[in-house]
C-alpha cells in the first residue's frame, strides 16, 4: 500500500509530464507548455488551472490533441503544444531557454 507522500509525488510527476508553466526567467511568464514529457501513446483527458487565472482542458487520443479549451479564450495563444516531432520540441524548448539544446 502506498503512502500519501508517494501518491503526492506520483501526482506531481504526472502533472509535470503533462504541463509545464513558463517560469518567466527567459520569457514573459505567460506561456503554458503542454506535454513536455508525456508519452505520445498514452491517451489522457485533463483539466488544470494554470497561472493568471487560466483553465486548460483537453483530450489526447492516439497521439493527437482532440480537443483543447482554454479559459479565458484570450490565453489560448499562450498554450504551446510540445507534442510535436523531437526536432520541433527541441527548437521550442531552446527558445524558452534562450540557447540551443
Amino acid at each position: 500500500m502506498s503512502s500519501l507522500a508517494d501518491e503526492r509525488a506520483l501526482t506531481f510527476s504526472l502533472q509535470r509530464m503533462l504541463y509545464l508553466p513558463d517560469d518567466g526567467l527567459d520569457g514573459d511568464g505567460q506561456r503554458i507548455f503542454l506535454f513536455p514529457a508525456w508519452p505520445r501513446q498514452w491517451d489522457v483527458s485533463f483539466k488544470f488551472l494554470a497561472q493568471n487565472q487560466t483553465s486548460v482542458q483537453g483530450e489526447l487520443v492516439g497521439g493527437k490533441l482532440q480537443s483543447l479549451i482554454v479559459t479565458p479564450e484570450s490565453r489560448r495563444k499562450d498554450v504551446i503544444n510540445l507534442l510535436k516531432s523531437d526536432d520541433e520540441k527541441r527548437n521550442l524548448l531552446a527558445g524558452r531557454a534562450g540557447r540551443e539544446l
